[in-house]
């Protein structure tokens, strides 16, 4: 039997291909430190910041397989790739924008339409809001 300190914990890894759409200066995504945050990674629409950018997305079928490679320790200074793994599925995520909350306004508004926005996200073509979310670190 296993005393307390010998006891495993497990942690699940997960892999999740991105694509990331709408106005986003390139440097943010390459640059070493840059803070990746999700909110609901396994609902219908998450939610994602990278540094100051938001973005709201689905998952969406892949045109054919999407495989992930990572590299292989070699003794010469020629770089290997090996298979991780694969996914026929992407997360396809949209830019949106973030409104103040301004409770006079709201209160005299129809609960429809995307003018309705109290801390949410709004995608660049005016469809669909979300209600303010928290983000989960995603570096840990």
């Amino acid at each position: 039997m296993m005393s307390e300190s010998e006891e495993w914990e497990l942690e699940e890894e997960a892999v999740v291909v991105v694509e990331l759409s709408g106005i986003i200066d390139n440097d943010t995504v390459t640059k070493k430190g840059t803070k990746y945050k999700i909110l609901g990674a396994e609902t219908e629409q998450p939610v994602m910041q990278v540094d100051r950018y938001i973005f709201v997305g689905e998952y969406e079928d892949t045109v054919g397989a999407a495989i992930i490679m990572e590299p292989e320790p070699t003794e010469s200074d020629q770089s290997k790739l090996k298979y991780k793994c694969h996914t026929l599925k992407k997360l396809s995520m949209q830019r949106a924008f973030l409104e103040a909350k301004d409770v006079e306004k709201l209160a005299g508004q129809s609960t429809d339409g995307a003018e309705q926005v109290s801390e949410g996200a709004v995608h660049e073509g005016g469809e669909g809001m979300m209600e303010g979310a928290e983000t989960e670190d995603m570096n840990q």
